[in-house]
């Protein structure tokens, strides 16, 4: 259970630990007014279930699919240098054709 809860630290949760819905939630106290969260629909505070600012949550998504992002343009990159060799490896080949009557 514990690696469940960590790995729902991470980013925008899409569910509890616990298996329950997560809600956003807008603050009302006096100290966080207007402030959102992240929040287990079923949350108490004994660490099994989720309550994430909104702000931070966003701020790990973003970072992670920037980090997607650039791992994919380094696999366009590589499969450009690929279509290169094998276009030279076709040319080659057609040279080396021949044609027997």
């Amino acid at each position: 259970m514990v690696y469940a809860v960590n790995d729902s630290n991470y980013g925008i949760p899409k569910s509890c630990p616990c298996g329950s819905q997560i809600t956003v939630e807008i603050s009302t106290k006096e100290a966080d007014i207007g402030k959102k969260y992240f929040v287990c629909k079923d949350f108490k505070n004994d660490g099994l279930h989720r309550k994430k600012e909104w702000n931070e949550a966003i701020e790990d998504e973003t970072r992670r699919l920037k980090e997607k992002v650039a791992d994919n343009e380094g696999r366009l990159r590589s499969l450009g240098a690929l279509e290169y060799q094998v276009d030279r490896i076709d040319k080659a080949s057609q040279s080396n054709d021949v044609i027997i009557t």
